[in-house]
């Protein structure tokens, strides 16, 4: 399904209306990201977007196990730690996926 999905979504990569944002960004330099966003949208910059997760209404949600969170990049390059798994070397051993992740600077 992810190559289905950033193969579909790399169709639109050079289109004005269509701003890409790396997860990798937006966890590691959230501010200059999300000032990229909101420019990219044409709204205000917000100030104190760095501590969001103290002022949202949104505390807790069935997709997460835990409250609310501040950024933290925990999980960037997580699924490199899964070298062992029979589905991440099928992956890997995939050419449209190996390409991808060339294109997208992750090998």
């Amino acid at each position: 399904m992810w190559i289905w999905y950033v193969s579909e979504g790399m169709k639109f990569i050079a289109h004005p209306q269509v701003l890409t944002v790396r997860y990798e960004d937006l966890i590691r330099t959230f501010q200059e990201t999300m000032t990229e966003i909101l420019q990219f949208i044409g709204e205000d910059l917000i100030g104190g977007l760095e501590d969001w997760h103290l002022r949202t209404t949104v505390r807790k949600h069935s997709a997460w196990f835990e409250e609310v969170q501040p950024v933290n990049d925990d999980s960037i390059g997580r699924w490199r730690e899964l070298q062992d798994s029979e589905v991440l070397k099928n992956f890997l051993e995939n050419p449209k996926a190996k390409d991808l992740l060339r294109r997208l600077n992750y090998i």
